[in-house]
């Protein structure tokens, strides 16, 4: 069969595959399928990390911990979580923190030094410091403004 073909038939179906190489390379085509797929790979990464950091928020959590749900270096953590949640690791471990302590000191008679035990905060100082930059008010204000919540809920 190679005999009846034409010759330089090899050099034209190589002609042919270096014009389809360079038709997906001008196109991104191959581009965009490896960065589809890089994304579908960080938004997994991204969910291993804030779901480690939501099973693990009362505890002593490192930006090594964080990167280690991910199975990812410390700067490539910091990457993703500035992609996709527009802050880093510990911004958004501390506002999750947060977070819970309002629930807390709407819902319980804990102490605020309690709370900020129970949520991962090692020092009363520090979480009312970050509570004020975030909210505005001092963890005990905030009790105090959203007593009724604890009647509605």
């Amino acid at each position: 069969m190679k005999e009846d073909s034409d010759s330089g038939y090899e050099l034209g179906v190589i002609s042919c595959m270096l014009e389809l190489w360079s038709f997906l390379i001008r196109t991104d085509l191959l581009s965009a399928a490896k960065n589809k797929s890089e994304s579908e790979q960080e938004l997994n990464i991204q969910k291993d990390m804030v779901s480690f950091i939501y099973q693990h928020s009362p505890e002593k959590i490192s930006l090594t911990d964080i990167a280690a749900a991910g199975h990812v270096g410390r700067s490539k953590c910091c990457q993703i979580f500035k992609h996709y949640m527009q802050q880093s690791p510990v911004d958004f471990l501390n506002t999750y923190r947060l977070k819970i302590s309002c629930r807390l000191l709407c819902t319980t008679q804990k102490s605020i030094t309690e709370i900020a035990i129970l949520c991962g905060f090692n020092h009363l100082s520090y979480f009312s410091k970050y509570f004020m930059e975030c909210y505005g008010c001092t963890p005990r204000e905030y009790r105090t403004l959203h007593e009724h919540e604890t009647l509605l809920t």
